[in-house]
């Protein structure tokens, strides 16, 4: 089939047009080196704050079935790499490493680049933040979520990379690339940022002891564990979107989920709970654990919120409000919520005591 005629196939075909893949999409996907050769369906899969993702049905690039096709909607910007510390070859290895581990759908084809790529197609639900936090309430499904989380962080095995992760690599990078972006930087994010990178030195020292000592090891990291990026089929739960995947310690990916889905404190120790009994052993006191983790979820808010005003600067992709907090009509609004909120965490008191507690954490091995 020409490539003027699986254009018409496609735009014509689909009954929904705006949801087609359109000729720019197919032009792109031929420069990528994919073949669309005979499609009986391609339909836009709504959301996506990076990608255009698409429901894809017939043979692609000689690959018979139903696909999610990924076109990464920045990835033509000479700045996304370098922005978002997004590494192709890394999130091609843990896709693929996750998928042996049985916890994402093949990777069926992938371009390293342009971050294009194919993935075999599951019938289920993506999940959204509303329907998420129901959806946790159910302690089978809640269980379904810790297992597949805790199953991708034991079985999912690749070369760690160095540095090993931690958020603060990223908040550090939009700080360094913000003037080339033309994004202004709070001056209130001043102290935090240095108080986040002294807790980001103290974490790392005490993982390395941890590691020294044979109690811990690097893991694979999801790093974006938004609820759209979880899928339930039959309440199997398959993990979705590798592009920010990395290695290090397992808490950081535990409080990325408590940050983007605004667990209650009940379902929060629900979560660690259905985790721990999976057989992690628990390496800090409880005292010093629950700061850990209030610090750690602090810091993913530098991350995130600097994503958000670094993101508004070289997205081609049209905001979606429906995915976050009523108000926030741009990536860059979301971004200052999270950042304001961040900041104003420094003045609660509990908090304070707890970031004190990481700050000061002792060099002993047995305080572990």
């Amino acid at each position: 089939m020409s490539r003027s005629a699986v254009v018409a196939v496609l735009i014509v075909g689909v009954c929904a047009v705006p949801t087609a893949l359109d000729r720019a999409s197919i032009e792109g996907l031929y420069a990528a080196g994919i073949n669309v050769l005979d499609v009986s369906l391609a339909a836009r899969v709504p959301g996506g704050l990076s990608n255009r993702n698409f429901h894809i049905a017939g043979n692609v690039d000689g690959h018979f079935g139903e696909f999610l096709l990924r076109i990464p909607g920045d990835a033509a910007s000479p700045f996304y790499g370098d922005v978002h510390l997004v590494d192709r070859v890394l999130e091609r290895r843990c896709a693929t490493a996750a998928h042996a581990a049985g916890t994402s759908p093949e990777l069926v084809r992938y371009v390293l680049g342009s971050g294009v790529s194919l993935t075999r197609w599951i019938d289920g639900k993506v999940l959204s933040s509303e329907n998420f936090t129901a959806f946790s309430f159910q302690k089978s499904r809640l269980a379904a979520v810790v297992t597949t989380l805790r199953q991708f962080h034991d079985r999912t095995l690749f070369e760690p990379p160095t540095p090993l992760f931690s958020p603060m690599l990223r908040a550090q990078n939009y700080v360094k690339v913000a003037p080339s972006l033309g994004v202004t930087i709070p001056e209130s994010l001043t102290e935090g940022l240095q108080l986040a990178a002294q807790a980001d030195k103290a974490l790392a020292a005490r993982f390395r002891r941890a590691m020294a000592s044979g109690r811990e090891i690097p893991v694979a990291l999801h790093c974006d564990l938004n609820p759209a990026n979880f899928i339930d089929s039959d309440g199997q739960v398959s993990l979705l979107d590798f592009e920010y995947c990395h290695m290090g310690e397992r808490d950081w990916d535990l409080t990325n989920l408590m940050l983007f889905n605004r667990f209650p404190s009940d379902v929060r120790q629900e979560v660690l709970q259905a985790y721990d009994s999976a057989g992690h052993e628990l390496i800090d006191r409880p005292t010093m654990r629950e700061a850990k983790h209030a610090v750690m979820e602090w810091m993913w808010g530098f991350s995130e919120g600097l994503w958000g005003l670094a993101h508004n600067a070289v997205t081609d992709i049209p905001f979606d409000a429906s995915w976050t907090a009523p108000g926030i009509d741009s990536f860059e609004a979301y971004g200052l919520a999270i950042l304001n909120s961040t900041v104003r965490k420094l003045e609660d008191p509990v908090f304070r005591a707890q970031l004190d507690l990481i700050l000061k954490w002792p060099d002993d091995s047995s305080e572990l």
